[in-house]
């Protein structure tokens, strides 16, 4: 179990989690979205394959998106990433993040836990997939917090 209360994020938390965001993608070519599941789901991680698909996150250029899906009421959590940057990082990066995150959420810090974990994948990002010579930093996807 991670969190003692309902989390909910204040206005300067959701700032927060954006501005890391802006700051992950910047200077490299990917997307992280962050998705909150208002359900409590028993299967996260099918779920979470299911809004990664909604969410267009496998249609980026070069299949690098990163999702970060949390279902605070059945305690779940998940990070997704598409086959283009798993391909690169492999399973022990993402055990990595998960450890991040959890350390965190231990601690009832939902809106840290999820900002440690965009830090983390940034980097990884910015090493695999830079922008080189001039090429634009197109933002494929809205940097938002999605829910359902």
């Amino acid at each position: 179990m991670f969190f003692k209360q309902r989390p909910s994020f204040s206005p300067e938390q959701e700032q927060a989690i954006l501005a890391a965001i802006a700051t992950a993608e910047e200077g490299c070519l990917a997307e992280i979205r962050v998705h909150l599941d208002g359900k409590r789901n028993f299967d996260a991680f099918k779920r979470a394959k299911r809004i990664f698909t909604r969410l267009k996150m496998d249609e980026t250029a070069q299949r690098n998106g990163i999702l970060i899906y949390v279902v605070p009421k059945s305690h779940k959590y998940v990070v997704l990433g598409d086959i283009g940057i798993h391909e690169k990082v492999g399973d022990e990066f993402w055990e990595h993040v998960s450890s991040a995150m959890r350390e965190e959420f231990a601690q009832d810090n939902l809106s840290q836990g999820i900002i440690n974990a965009i830090t983390i994948c940034g980097e990884k990002l910015k090493k695999y997939f830079p922008i080189i010579d001039g090429e634009g930093n197109d933002n494929e996807l809205p940097d938002e917090i999605s829910r359902s």
